[in-house]
Protein backbone atom coordinates (compact mmCIF):
# COMPACT_ATOMS: atom_id res chain seq x y z
CA UNK A 1 0.00 0.00 0.00
CA UNK A 2 2.89 2.35 0.68
CA UNK A 3 4.39 1.53 -2.44
CA UNK A 4 0.93 2.61 -4.07
CA UNK A 5 0.68 5.78 -1.81
CA UNK A 6 4.50 7.10 -2.98
CA UNK A 7 3.70 6.01 -6.67
CA UNK A 8 0.68 8.04 -6.85
CA UNK A 9 2.73 10.82 -5.19
CA UNK A 10 4.87 11.00 -8.00
CA UNK A 11 2.82 10.99 -10.53
CA UNK A 12 1.30 14.13 -8.83
CA UNK A 13 4.48 16.13 -8.16
CA UNK A 14 5.40 14.98 -12.05
CA UNK A 15 2.32 16.19 -13.55
CA UNK A 16 2.25 19.43 -11.32
CA UNK A 17 6.05 20.01 -12.44
CA UNK A 18 4.45 20.00 -15.75
CA UNK A 19 4.63 23.43 -18.57
CA UNK A 20 0.93 24.27 -17.96
CA UNK A 21 -1.32 25.00 -21.66
CA UNK A 22 -2.79 28.66 -22.57
CA UNK A 23 -5.38 29.12 -25.39
CA UNK A 24 -2.77 30.75 -28.08
CA UNK A 25 -4.36 34.19 -29.69
CA UNK A 26 -3.82 33.89 -33.57
CA UNK A 27 -4.41 37.02 -34.81
CA UNK A 28 -4.63 37.62 -38.55
CA UNK A 29 -1.89 38.70 -40.56
CA UNK A 30 -2.48 41.83 -43.06
CA UNK A 31 -1.16 41.65 -46.17
CA UNK A 32 0.71 45.19 -46.60
CA UNK A 33 0.33 44.55 -50.74
CA UNK A 34 -3.48 45.06 -50.06
CA UNK A 35 -4.03 48.54 -49.88
CA UNK A 36 -7.15 50.05 -47.96
CA UNK A 37 -10.11 51.68 -50.32
CA UNK A 38 -10.00 55.35 -50.90
CA UNK A 39 -12.79 57.83 -51.01
CA UNK A 40 -12.90 57.24 -54.93
CA UNK A 41 -12.58 53.89 -54.89
CA UNK A 42 -15.46 54.22 -51.90
CA UNK A 43 -17.65 56.18 -53.92
CA UNK A 44 -16.99 54.12 -57.17
CA UNK A 45 -18.28 51.20 -55.19
CA UNK A 46 -21.69 52.62 -54.05
CA UNK A 47 -22.12 54.16 -57.57
CA UNK A 48 -21.65 50.75 -59.23
CA UNK A 49 -23.98 49.04 -56.63
CA UNK A 50 -26.50 51.68 -57.32
CA UNK A 51 -26.53 51.60 -60.99
CA UNK A 52 -25.26 48.63 -62.24
CA UNK A 53 -25.87 45.94 -59.47
CA UNK A 54 -29.54 47.78 -59.51
CA UNK A 55 -30.51 46.15 -62.89
CA UNK A 56 -27.34 43.03 -63.36
CA UNK A 57 -28.01 41.54 -59.42
CA UNK A 58 -24.72 40.86 -57.35
CA UNK A 59 -22.67 40.00 -60.42
CA UNK A 60 -18.95 39.35 -59.48
CA UNK A 61 -16.29 41.98 -60.64
CA UNK A 62 -14.37 39.09 -60.78
CA UNK A 63 -16.20 36.86 -63.54
CA UNK A 64 -14.56 39.60 -66.32
CA UNK A 65 -10.85 40.43 -66.96
CA UNK A 66 -9.56 44.24 -67.48
CA UNK A 67 -9.86 43.82 -71.13
CA UNK A 68 -13.98 42.73 -71.07
CA UNK A 69 -14.13 45.72 -68.44
CA UNK A 70 -12.74 47.86 -71.17
CA UNK A 71 -15.41 47.30 -73.13
CA UNK A 72 -18.19 47.09 -71.30
CA UNK A 73 -17.95 49.73 -68.93
CA UNK A 74 -17.96 52.35 -71.82
CA UNK A 75 -21.49 50.92 -73.01
CA UNK A 76 -23.19 50.44 -70.02
CA UNK A 77 -22.01 53.88 -68.34
CA UNK A 78 -23.70 55.53 -71.62
CA UNK A 79 -27.03 53.08 -70.99
CA UNK A 80 -26.60 53.74 -66.87
CA UNK A 81 -26.29 57.58 -67.74
CA UNK A 82 -23.35 58.14 -66.19
CA UNK A 83 -21.04 61.35 -66.49
CA UNK A 84 -17.44 61.40 -67.74
CA UNK A 85 -16.40 61.52 -63.40
CA UNK A 86 -18.87 59.08 -61.99
CA UNK A 87 -17.68 56.70 -64.98
CA UNK A 88 -13.86 57.15 -63.83
CA UNK A 89 -14.95 56.52 -60.02
CA UNK A 90 -16.85 53.18 -60.93
CA UNK A 91 -13.19 52.20 -63.17
CA UNK A 92 -11.26 52.90 -60.35
CA UNK A 93 -13.51 50.99 -58.13
CA UNK A 94 -13.09 47.99 -60.78
CA UNK A 95 -9.93 47.94 -60.88
CA UNK A 96 -9.56 48.19 -57.30
CA UNK A 97 -11.35 45.16 -57.01
CA UNK A 98 -9.67 43.40 -59.49
CA UNK A 99 -6.41 43.59 -58.24
CA UNK A 100 -7.25 42.77 -54.66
Amino acid sequence: MKKEIGLFGCIVLLASCAPKTTEAVIEPVKDPAIEMPTAEITKGKDIFEAKCQSCHGLKTIDDYTTAQWGKILPKMAKKAKLDAANTEYVHTYISWELEN
